[in-house]
């Protein structure tokens, strides 16, 4: 009859107890753990809904970008690479800036996340690494180890960010840059309607007025403009060969500059403006227009804008 070798048992027991441990452990999962993030869990198609820099030095100099007219956007894949769009207004950035940026999303831990920009385009897009968290579809930062240009001085100051993100569903609609006005437009519609007068509003292009241009990627426009007898009280009117220029204030404003003038069919344009597929429409509400005699009246003016083809 064999004995039991109680020393050889007594050093299995510690093994024997941690495996049963595991086991149970594994057995007994409610689901009360939370699932590890991956960074797979960043993918999806992302806008910034707040972008806010606050300086360390004076808490009281912060700076919110997507209030102030920026936008920001980006389409993450499952390995974390990121491609996006950026729209900075000139009343933040002195100059309108339109940028177009890639980089990568990489997870340091389960709480701390960074946003790398290759390369990095300062001050609005440098990398941010710190703490996040992951909701649904709503993603939450903040490096408190960051810099911005505050004073526009081109001097990096020490910076707190903060930024909350949301995975577009569909809510949201895409980023507009210059670039995407061209092509061969002609106006379908070019309503001018008096202020003092709602009632009186005269439809260019119905009473025989035709306006084409050509737009570049770049807002450069050049085009022809017919002005019959029955709006000019005289004779027909053509312009040739006119220039002006597409320029992006806002995401939902811009401008149509011409060089030079021509009143009061080819005068600058400024106002809310949607972009639907090959569709402009302009209102600008601080026009004028001449309805009768010789002396221009207030007026709003809508601008519908079809385009027929791409430029090259």
């Amino acid at each position: 009859m064999k004995h039991l070798d109680r020393p050889g048992l007594l050093r299995l027991l510690p093994v024997l107890l941690l495996i049963s441990l595991l086991v149970a452990g594994c057995g007994d999962d409610n689901g009360s753990e939370p699932d590890l993030i991956v960074v797979s869990d960043f993918e999806g198609e992302w806008v910034i809904l707040e972008y806010r820099a606050t300086s360390d030095a004076n808490p009281l100099i912060s700076m919110e970008l997507i209030s102030l007219g920026g936008a920001f956007e980006f389409d993450a894949a499952d390995d974390g690479g990121f491609q996006g769009r950026g729209f900075v207004p000139a009343a933040v950035a002195g100059m309108t800036m339109e940028l177009a940026f890639q980089g990568t999303m990489e997870l340091i831990s389960q709480d701390t996340l960074a946003v790398i920009f290759n390369p990095e385009q300062p001050p609005f897009l440098t990398e941010m690494r710190g703490a996040f968290t992951l909701d649904g579809n709503t993603l939450s930062l903040e490096d408190s180890n960051a810099e911005f240009d505050f004073d526009g001085d081109m001097v990096m100051e020490p910076a707190n960010f903060e930024a909350t993100l949301t995975r577009n569903t569909g809510a949201y609609p895409p980023i507009i840059f210059t670039e995407d006005f061209e092509g061969h437009w002609e106006a379908t519609g070019y309503t001018v309607t008096s202020v003092a007068n709602p009632e009186t509003s005269i439809n260019t292009i119905t009473l025989g007025a035709t306006f084409e241009f050509d737009v570049t990627d770049s807002g450069a426009a050049t085009g022809d403009a017919y002005i019959p007898s029955a709006l000019t009280g005289g004779q027909d009117t053509t312009f040739s060969d006119f220039t002006a220029a597409f320029e992006l204030i806002y995401q939902d404003t811009m401008m149509i500059v011409f060089t030079p003038e021509e009143p009061p069919y080819l005068t600058n344009t400024r106002g809310h403006f949607t972009l639907v597929g090959d569709t402009t429409t302009i209102t600008d509400e601080n026009t004028f227009f001449v309805f009768e005699g010789m002396v221009p009246e207030p007026a709003i003016a809508e601008v519908v804008l079809e385009r027929t083809s791409i430029v090259k």
